[in-house]
């Protein structure tokens, strides 16, 4: 699920690695990218920023006070 950010003045509000003009040309023209002969691309690599995420912790007042429904629950933690 993507939730639109806002940060400074930017709004983050899409995925920017889903490139639509994209062919599989192109793709296939792209070069090796950590050795000579190799399969990693720039193509079907993972970018750099890939694996961003958030958690939002809250308590149930909270919840009701910003009319927020949940999606998941934390049912039990434990500190070692």
């Amino acid at each position: 699920e993507y939730t639109p950010v806002k940060l400074n003045e930017k709004v983050l509000d899409h995925d920017e690695t889903i490139r639509p003009d994209t062919s599989l040309d192109a793709l296939g023209q792209l070069k090796p990218v950590f050795k000579e002969n190799g399969r990693v691309t720039a193509g079907n690599s993972s970018p750099l920023t890939d694996g961003a995420s958030m958690v939002l912790l809250a308590n149930q007042q909270k919840l009701d006070d910003l009319d927020l429904t949940p999606l998941a629950y934390l049912g039990a933690y434990a500190e070692i």
